[in-house]
């Protein structure tokens, strides 16, 4: 890492390299479950977008023909961000399960 990456991390308890490592290393198992859900959205844009968009053609609103992976984009877009937030739950949901067992068991 550079210096100037290693000072930011240092700043605020002189500690910060350390959470961040910890945090890689706690979440390098879960790595596909943060490509799968940033990436499903786009593959979804390609296979409707413009797979289905070759049969279905223009889409004609208020008299403008708009191409189909144009129409759909909104929609994907909205779909990427429900994505991130069921990304986000379930690692963070998971993580706070888990303590609340450990919790349990400890007492």
């Amino acid at each position: 890492m550079s210096t100037f990456a290693l000072r930011l991390l240092d700043r605020p308890g002189g500690r910060g390299r350390y959470l961040f490592e910890r945090n890689v290393m706690s979440h390098r198992r879960t790595w596909a479950i943060i490509v799968s859900g940033f990436f499903e959205p786009l593959f979804y844009l390609l296979a409707l977008g413009y797979g289905l968009g070759t049969y279905v053609g223009d889409v004609v609103i208020d008299g403008k023909p708009i191409e189909y992976a144009a129409f759909v984009a909104p929609a994907l877009l909205a779909a990427l961000g429900h994505a991130a937030y069921l990304l986000a739950w379930t690692v963070v949901g998971f993580e706070l399960a888990r303590r609340a067992y450990r919790r349990t068991l400890l007492g």
